[in-house]
């Protein structure tokens, strides 16, 4: 089973918001000033008419969540806040009423347990201009992440490709199988075919040589012929014997 990590959880958020602006590891002040705050992830609406902003506190383990005393600090950041965490890991009942709460499993799939509620916020100037001096023209992924994350998923991306390869060769094997077969098919189909051909053509010289006839390369003209010409064979045949039989007659004196 795939081990769920931030970066992880942050790419899946990214991919639900694509037609919004992303950030993540937002603050809302500059670095050197020591009272700011961080949030995990962050999302801005694409509207003048109904601007939101919703933020997101991710989780992945449940310690961490626990101790955490500094989410109350992410609201006055946006509209809406979510706890974001791996399937279970954190109950309805545990979420504070102004915050909601999204479970994702390990193949990525996100689930809305309960839905975080709007809240009027005045426009935070400072995290505005913290996301301009540090995301402008490259609000979107890759995220940041630490390095041991950063080897955990190339590790993890190595794995997933190396059972990928085999499956597909795996299958590879099985349509070589099957086309080896279709072909060893074809072969004996042409193998018969070809037999049959000789015996045929076996068959036209031998009509040939005791009728006369020639094969014009149409069977069945070619067998009328053979047929009309034995017929034709066969009355001068009787012709010539009924003339035989009438002129021993009269040469012998029989009568009928």
């Amino acid at each position: 089973m795939t081990k769920l990590t931030a970066w992880k959880i942050s790419a899946e958020l990214a991919k639900r918001h694509t037609q919004d602006m992303f950030f993540t590891e937002v603050k809302n002040g500059p670095t050197w000033f020591g009272g700011h705050s961080r949030i995990d992830a962050l999302a801005i609406k694409k509207s003048w008419a109904n601007p939101c902003i919703v933020g997101y506190e991710i989780k992945v383990s449940r310690s961490d969540f626990l101790k955490d005393n500094k989410w109350q600090a992410y609201l006055d950041m946006c509209n809406e806040l979510y706890f974001v965490c791996p399937k279970d890991l954190i109950a309805l009942n545990e979420v504070p009423e102004s915050c909601g709460l999204k479970h994702v499993n390990e193949n990525g799939y996100m689930r809305t347990i309960k839905k975080a509620p709007y809240r009027e916020i005045e426009h935070p100037a400072e995290m505005y201009m913290y996301l301009l001096m540090n995301y402008a023209g490259d609000a979107k992924p890759p995220f940041r992440e630490t390095r041991y994350e950063q080897i955990e998923a190339y590790l993890q991306d190595k794995k997933k490709t190396t059972e990928l390869a085999r499956n597909f060769k795996s299958k590879l094997i099985e349509k070589v199988a099957t086309l080896e077969e279709e072909k060893n098919r074809a072969d004996y189909s042409h193998s018969a075919w070809e037999k049959e051909r000789q015996e045929y053509q076996k068959m036209v010289k031998m009509l040939s040589e005791h009728t006369g006839s020639t094969y014009i390369g149409n069977p069945s003209i070619y067998l009328k012929n053979i047929l009309d010409n034995s017929s034709k064979k066969a009355e001068i045949i009787a012709k010539d014997f009924e003339h035989f039989i009438k002129r021993f007659k009269q040469n012998n004196g029989v009568t009928d």
